[in-house]
């Protein structure tokens, strides 16, 4: 056997590098696979694997390039890599210098999502300064989804518990597929054109990225931001965002939550009434009773009971204190003190008088106040309060159904009747 040729570690190096680089198919490569290993460096390189069940093989992205990268690289996201092969002399393997990267699959509408949140970031479509507040005990509701699925039977559960008063426009709309964004679109423009809604609900139910992608269309997040009624953008369950959640008014999780947030439960309405009557009631009463105690204590004060006996008393006191003097007219002495109690005695007269028909009007004031606010004062004008076999008080007639018992309460008691029939007001008597 002839005796082989002894060559340096570097110098077969450079060999193999030669021959990876002078092989062309090596050099314009698309290498489909799963990153693994990601690392960044405050150089700006980045350095990772690509991997399939197979193989790996390393990677290196320059910082150059790197830039150019819309997206964060993270372990177990499916790209391609446009790269070349090279071969790393000091590490002693193969390694693929990359280019550009893209997301495969769904990792690109990720990536078109990001894009286009960023754009529309920059352009303030996001601000907070934009955001209108809802109406807050809306008439109209207006709703922008698909007229056969769920969402819409939820939403009009939710509202009808919540409160039974109010009118729902339905704006019907395809919400999946190629023709979504364009009938979305119409949609919401149908119910600007109509003016007659207050607050848009605007969704659909849960699904894949591809499903909820006509939400993530700049068209249609575009048509959100002009629609000039506030809008609440629900679309599909709490952990899924999309585009149009960022411009819309409102962000709600759920279609479900999106109608609670629109209309508020008209229980807890009419108890805050009742706590906010209650406290008034209460505060009247207490600034009666301190006025009551104030006019009392300046009832029983001696100047005001009896003013002239202070006078009397200390005029008598000024005549003994004149009697021991020893001057040849003492009396004179006193004129000028006397003259002083008189002014004093008719501003002390006239003070008290003031106070006194002050604190009157005031007390008179307070009374009248305290009972146009009670109950009873309205039933002795002539009305009457009506309640339900529950004891519940009724304000509308269409909450009457016929044949239905019915309390009426009168200034002096309590009278039982039946509905015999029930006829609410049309809109035009209104």
């Amino acid at each position: 056997m002839p005796e082989l040729e002894r060559i340096p570690v570097s110098r077969l190096a450079d060999y193999l590098t030669r021959i990876v680089r002078g092989l062309e198919p090596l050099q314009r490569l698309a290498v489909v696979g799963e990153l693994s290993n990601v690392k960044q460096y405050r150089s700006g390189h980045v350095y990772f694997s690509i991997k399939d069940r197979e193989a790996a093989i390393s990677c290196v992205l320059f910082r150059s390039q790197a830039e150019q990268v819309t997206f964060r690289l993270e372990d177990g996201q499916q790209v391609v890599l446009y790269c070349r092969v090279d071969f790393y002399a000091r590490q002693g393997q193969l390694q693929l210098i990359v280019d550009r990267v893209e997301l495969e699959g769904t990792g690109r509408l990720y990536e078109a999502f990001d894009r286009l949140k960023r754009q529309l970031e920059a352009e303030g479509l996001f601000a907070s300064e934009r955001k209108r507040p809802l109406p807050f005990l809306p008439q109209v509701i207006g709703v922008v989804t698909s007229p056969s699925g769920a969402v819409i039977r939820d939403i009009i559960h939710v509202l009808r518990r919540r409160n039974p008063h109010f009118q729902l426009l339905l704006a019907p709309a395809t919400v999946q597929g190629p023709q979504a964004a364009a009938s979305l679109v119409q949609a919401l423009d149908l119910l600007n054109r109509d003016g007659r809604a207050e607050v848009i609900i605007f969704g659909r139910g849960g699904g894949s990225i591809e499903d909820l992608w006509p939400f993530n269309e700049e068209v249609v997040a575009r048509a959100v931001a002009a629609s000039r009624i506030p809008v609440v953008s629900a679309v599909g369950h709490e952990t899924d965002v999309t585009i149009s959640d960022f411009v819309a008014d409102l962000r709600a999780p759920t279609p479900s939550a999106a109608a609670e947030l629109v209309m508020p439960d008209r229980r807890e309405l009419l108890d805050r009434v009742s706590r906010s009557r209650t406290r008034m009631e209460r505060s009247l009463a207490r600034q009666l009773e301190h006025a009551d105690t104030r006019l009392r204590r300046l009832a029983a004060s001696p100047y005001l009971s009896d003013p002239l006996a202070s006078i009397r008393r200390e005029r008598e006191r000024l005549e003994r204190a004149a009697g021991t003097l020893p001057l040849a007219r003492p009396y004179s002495l006193l004129d000028r003190p006397l003259q002083r109690l008189d002014g004093q005695q008719r501003r002390l007269l006239h003070a008290g008088s003031q106070t006194v028909n002050r604190a009157g009007t005031k007390l008179a004031g307070l009374a009248a106040a305290l009972d146009a606010l009670s109950p009873l004062a309205v039933l002795g004008r002539g009305y009457q309060v009506t309640y339900n076999a529950e004891g519940r008080p009724l304000t509308r007639a269409a909450e009457v159904t016929a044949g239905e018992r019915l309390d009426l309460q009168f200034v002096d008691g309590r009278v039982r009747a039946i509905a015999e029939y029930v006829q609410p007001q049309t809109e035009k008597e209104r």
